[in-house]
């Protein structure tokens, strides 16, 4: 495995690093290592648009199939197994989640009535103070808070405007998911609570990465599931995650808007496989945690998962992966039995976030500080995926929402609001630099003084599993599996 010396990283800071190579094509100096990685392994931005091509049009040649349960998940004895675990309903967590609900669509009915009351006085005495200030100008607002026609609007309309629309945006607490009116909103985190917390949906959280150059270009593809069939009986919950980097893309490095973090994956060893691997991959997983299967329980709801999801479909989808079909979670979310194929349900935390505590500061790492969930090396997919999930059961957990006071929500909205200020007069707040204590240590190694002892080298604490080359789907995820039999099956 290759490791860091005090040489690479010196020169690395001094922008001359350059890291060892193994079995890589030209351009050595933009590759990561890989281990296994054959040589005749070619990368690159048109390597990849080809090997899309070839991929789309053997789609088009099937017409899209629909997507079936066939998957080569089966053919191991532990996911196997997984397809006959029964859903069985808990009458007193049932009763103890209906009766949050309950509680909190009274809580928030009175929450809005308030805020809306004292939103409404706060405006009066604005309108007052500016009505006194400007005598003869005529309010470009109505009662209903209906605006004048942009077109309209003079220098001072535009004045007054901007005003209101801040006291507005700074108002707390607002109350975005009201149940009265259009509770599209209050119908969403409704519904991913009750499916959350009753512990009966399988959910798989996706993200993909990007090449900054070509956004039609996957560079990485991170997947995190949580299957309560395999949490029947733990407190800790257990997740399946994955990272696979797309062999295509290897020297493809993001720089400009985002540090590229395809080596920093914290939840083990990164998959690289060619694109039509990764899709054969994706698609395997698919078809056995998210396709409903008339020939099994068919009680166990499915949820797609991701934050602001939407672009990452249709990732999925320009490089050939099927999808089942899929609705929101503000519909309903109970499962009508006499449904033959339940359509699977699309949680977006974004959006559940949003419903809470607004659109201002919802990046998935501003929402991953605000509820001090550790977090580290965001913009890798494998990591981002993994957040993203566990994000998910951090807002959707009865609970936690009631230990953490998640739906105090003034008190988050201020949080949040302090944060986001922060972010735009503080610089992050990163480790002391590395490469100072590099270049000491360095210098102290030079002394010329027998009597000086040499110290040890200094590497960075946190060391990331590494990538390996597989050349097919199946292998890479066999190698995620580990514990292939039931060691107590003969006791």
């Amino acid at each position: 495995m290759h490791r860091y010396n005090r040489k690479n990283v010196v020169n690395r800071y001094t922008g001359n690093y350059r890291p060892n190579q193994y079995y890589t094509t030209k351009n050595q100096s933009k590759l990561l290592y890989v281990r296994d990685l054959p040589k005749d392994v070619k990368h690159g931005m048109e390597i990849y648009k080809r090997s899309q091509a070839i991929i789309n049009k053997q789609v088009n040649d099937f017409n899209m199939p629909k997507p079936t349960c066939q998957s080569w998940l089966n053919d191991f004895e532990h996911f196997k197994e997984l397809k006959n675990v029964k859903y069985e309903i808990s009458n007193p967590m049932t009763k103890y989640i209906s009766s949050y609900i309950t509680k909190i669509k009274d809580y928030y009915l009175d929450l809005c009535k308030k805020s809306n009351s004292l939103l409404h006085e706060k405006i009066e005495k604005f309108n007052n103070e500016w009505s006194g200030t400007y005598k003869n100008h005529k309010l470009p607002v109505d009662h209903s808070g209906k605006k004048v026609k942009l077109e309209e609007q003079t220098t001072l309309d535009k004045e007054y405007l901007k005003m209101y629309s801040t006291i507005k945006r700074n108002h707390v607490p607002t109350v975005y998911c009201s149940p009265k009116g259009d509770s599209s909103q209050w119908d969403y985190l409704k519904n991913s609570i009750e499916m959350i917390s009753k512990r009966d949906t399988i959910c798989f959280s996706f993200d993909i990465e990007a090449f900054e150059k070509d956004n039609k270009i996957i560079t990485e593809i991170g997947i995190s599931i949580y299957d309560p069939r395999e949490n029947v009986h733990s407190m800790n919950p257990i997740l399946r995650n994955y990272h696979l980097i797309v062999a295509e893309s290897l020297s493809l490095i993001n720089r400009n808007w985002v540090l590229d973090m395809k080596e920093c994956y914290l939840l083990g060893e990164s998959l690289v496989l060619p694109l039509k691997q990764c899709v054969e991959f994706i698609q395997n997983l698919i078809n056995f945690y998210m396709v409903y299967d008339p020939k099994t329980s068919g009680s166990w709801k499915r949820s797609f998962v991701g934050h602001n999801i939407e672009g990452d479909f249709k990732w999925l989808k320009s490089i050939g992966v099927v999808l089942p079909e899929t609705r929101s979670a503000s519909g309903s979310a109970h499962v009508n039995e006499t449904d033959k194929f339940p359509t699977t349900i699309v949680m977006d935390t974004m959006k559940i976030y949003s419903a809470c505590y607004g659109k201002e500061g919802c990046s998935l790492g501003k929402i991953l500080r605000l509820f001090k969930l550790p977090h580290a090396f965001l913009h890798n997919a494998g990591n981002d995926a993994y957040y993203t999930l566990r994000l998910l059961l951090h807002l959707c957990d009865v609970n936690t929402r009631v230990q953490c006071s998640l739906d105090d929500i003034a008190m988050f909205q201020t949080k949040a609001k302090q944060l986001l200020d922060r972010s735009k007069e503080e610089n992050k707040i990163v480790p002391m630099s590395y490469s100072l204590t590099i270049k000491s240590n360095s210098q102290n190694n030079n002394n010329n003084n027998d009597n000086y002892r040499k110290k040890k080298d200094l590497v960075p604490q946190t060391e990331f599993g590494g990538s390996q080359w597989f050349p097919n789907a199946k292998d890479a995820f066999e190698s995620t599996v580990e514990s292939k039999d039931n060691i107590f099956k003969d006791i």
